[in-house]
């Protein structure tokens, strides 16, 4: 009579040691020079990974809002201005999950204010505004 365990010929998963896990700091660098030559999406997918490994990290998030700002404006021209607002709302998630990750990173605030204004929260965004002078006076320009 077959026994009713079954042998399973898919081996145990292997853990990874922490030196073959991928670098969160050197893919967020990677994505650095895609933003800077001016290429969004490639820099968007960086910044998405970086979060991925760590998604504990304020700049990634912040990194990841300002990839989403920028497609928003190159898709604002064309006549799906829906395209524009998924970016936008994207971008605001990604503020949000900025802040969360560190109330005091003034960015975070600077890019939820920005998806808000575009989505014409203006009220929001001058509260976001107020929110984040509170965090960091210091930050009036």
């Amino acid at each position: 009579e077959e026994s009713s365990q079954q042998e399973s010929s898919v081996p145990p998963p292997r853990r990874r040691s922490n030196n073959s896990m991928p670098d969160a700091e050197a893919i967020k660098a990677q994505g650095n020079e895609f933003f800077q030559a001016g290429k969004y999406t490639q820099a968007l997918e960086r910044y998405k990974t970086a979060t991925d490994i760590n998604p504990d990290v304020a700049a990634y998030w912040s990194n990841l809002a300002a990839c989403h700002e920028k497609l928003a404006e190159q898709k604002k021209g064309n006549r799906r201005n829906q395209d524009a607002e998924e970016h936008w709302n994207a971008m605001e998630d990604a503020a949000r999950n900025s802040i969360d990750c560190d109330p005091s990173f003034a960015k975070g605030y600077y890019r939820l204010a920005v998806s808000q204004q575009k989505m014409d929260d203006l009220e929001g965004a001058l509260e976001t505004c107020q929110q984040g002078l509170d965090q960091d006076s210091d930050n009036a320009n």
